[in-house]
């Protein structure tokens, strides 16, 4: 999956520092950052946990945590994504 975002997007969206899709496993499937996605793990990650056993759309806003990928204090702003019965397909995460 190409998430990758043109340059008058990034620069319209400044306080974006990138946009994940991590699959069922917590695993990056899709980076706005790189193609093909960095090896990212964010199963362990409470955002992303947040969203494994909770059916729904409801946006996730986080508490500041340390980020591995950028190396920085950031929030993440994540919601889960399913199928229209309600399967787990993963979670689409933003780091501002």
């Amino acid at each position: 999956m190409d998430l990758r975002l043109d340059d008058d997007h990034v620069a319209a969206q400044p306080y974006i520092r990138s946009v994940l899709y991590l699959d069922p496993n917590g695993v990056g499937r899709g980076d706005s950052d790189a193609v093909p996605p960095r090896p990212i793990d964010a199963s362990d990650r409470p955002y992303f946990i947040h969203h494994v056993d909770r059916p729904g759309r409801e946006l996730y806003i986080g508490t500041p945590v340390w980020s591995r990928v950028s190396e920085q204090w950031t929030v993440v702003l994540s919601r889960r994504v399913q199928s229209a019965d309600g399967t787990f397909h993963g979670v689409v995460a933003a780091g501002l």
